[in-house]
Parts: C-alpha cells; structure tokens; sequence
C-alpha cells in the first residue's frame, strides 16, 4: 500500500472520528452548560484554557488541510461529478479553509482574553 493510499484510508476513519469527537465534546459542553447553576471563573477559567487549545489547534488543522487538499490535484485523478475540472473546487475549499483558519485564531485569541480577564477571581464556599 502506497503511502498515499494509507492516508486516504486514515481519512476515513482515523481523521474523521477525531473529528466527531471534537464535535461530541463541545456538543456535551452544551448541553452541560444550557441550563443549570452559575459556574464560578475559576471553574470557566480551567474550560476556556482547554478551549483556547481548541480554537489554535483548528487554525492548524484548518490550514493543513488546506494544504493537503491543494497537493491532492497532483496526486490523484480527481474528476468533478459535473464534468468540471477538480481545480476550482479545489481552490473555493482551500479559500474557506484558509478564512476558516484566521476565525479559529481569532476565536483561541477571544478565549485567551476571556480566560485572562478572570484570572485573578476566585469564591467562597
């Protein structure tokens, strides 16, 4: 099996259940977080420090895929249900991603803010 080949077959499971996992855990923090009592900051500090990690780590992911899409044109021999060559969907992609890329830094950076903001409060028991 050529490299190429196992990657591919990772895509298909490997990369996307890590994904689904991502999904199903900010899912089950909504549904933690939807009603229920008040969350001190030091309890929303130790969430938005993972969280920040979260919005960093999906600039990256976001841009290599990206890149990794973008190198599929030379790899693979891509055809377009429509008939159209491979490469303008390829290159609409790679823009949302790169776009997705800037708003998943700016969402660590908010996080990081927030997280910061609070960071010298504590409570009472």
């Amino acid at each position: 099996m050529t490299e190429n080949e196992t990657v591919v077959e990772r895509c298909g499971t490997e990369l996307t259940e890590l994904a689904d996992q991502a999904a199903r855990a900010v899912r089950a923090i909504n549904h933690v977080t939807i009603t229920g009592p008040a969350l001190p900051a030091p309890c929303v500090y130790n969430v938005l420090g993972a969280l920040k990690g979260l919005g960093y780590g999906l600039d990256q992911a976001a841009g290599q895929l990206a890149d990794r899409l973008a190198a599929s044109d030379g790899v693979f021999d891509l055809y377009e249900c429509d008939g159209g060559h491979p490469s303008g969907s390829i290159a609409a992609a790679t823009s949302a991603l790169t776009e997705a890329a800037e708003h998943a830094r700016a969402l660590g950076m908010l996080l990081d803010a927030a997280q910061s903001a609070i960071a010298g409060q504590g409570y009472l028991t």
